[in-house]
């Protein structure tokens, strides 16, 4: 008798040993670009855990999507292990690295993605910062801090939730790498962090300062995507 449950099993086990298996999407929030060959992977900050469609990357995900045609994949990050573990009490590091990593091969795999562009906003910044210092990611094309956070003594052992060193390291490794460093003004943590962050301004990391927003941009949201728009289409253009 044909056993249907055990041929497809099979059928997957040959597809795994032949390379061919399918790419997974990683949870969050996906929107399709077609035929793009662009896509924009973000990730959300601390407070809006377990959130692709929190304040900062839904937006973002929405208004690339709808006006420059880009795939968006906006991710939800694992939970923490521990609550009371340091960093891991914050996120747990190791297993957005992996998620990290679906997303990149679920758009090259799966929908032909060639350039790559990484957007954070808050802990999503140390997230994708820290990834970035340790990972190269063929195809990519530039990074996007959006109230960035984290800073201090850069030491040898690398801390994933020091954007300021990590972001040294990437531009030691790629220094013509295009950034785009945005700065809540109404929020003086995030004015502090972006003073250190100064000194690594250059032709192709560019800090933008918004009068007037808090660390969510709510009150300058529209402000805060038109910069990001006109920033990823200047790239495009080059």
């Amino acid at each position: 008798m044909f056993n249907h449950a055990a041929f497809i099993v099979f059928g997957y086990a040959i597809s795994m040993l032949a390379g061919n298996a399918w790419a997974k999407q990683p949870d969050g929030a996906y929107l399709d670009g077609g035929s793009s060959k662009v896509g924009l992977i973000l990730v959300h900050g601390r407070f809006a855990r377990g959130s692709a469609r929190s304040p900062v990357v839904n937006p973002l995900r929405i208004a690339i999507h709808e006006r420059l045609g880009f795939h968006t994949l906006s991710l939800d990050y694992p939970a923490p292990r521990s609550t009371r573990s340091h960093p891991e009490g914050i996120v747990n590091f190791p297993a957005a690295y992996q998620r990290l990593n679906a997303a990149i091969t679920f758009l090259a795999k799966e929908k032909g993605v060639t350039q790559i562009y990484v957007m954070g906003h808050s802990l999503g910044t140390q997230i994708t910062i820290s990834y970035l210092a340790k990972n190269a990611v063929q195809g990519f094309r530039g990074y996007i801090g959006v109230a960035v956070y984290g800073s201090g003594e850069c030491r040898k052992v690398a801390n994933p939730l020091n954007s300021f060193c990590n972001l040294k390291t990437i531009l030691r490794n790629t220094p013509t790498l295009p950034v785009i460093d945005v700065v809540a003004m109404d929020d003086q943590v995030d004015v502090s962090f972006a003073s250190e962050r100064k000194e690594l301004v250059s032709p192709t990391y560019q800090q933008v300062h918004v009068e007037g927003a808090d660390h969510s941009f709510r009150r300058q949201e529209a402000d805060m995507v038109n910069i990001v728009v006109d920033w990823l289409k200047l790239q495009q253009s080059r």
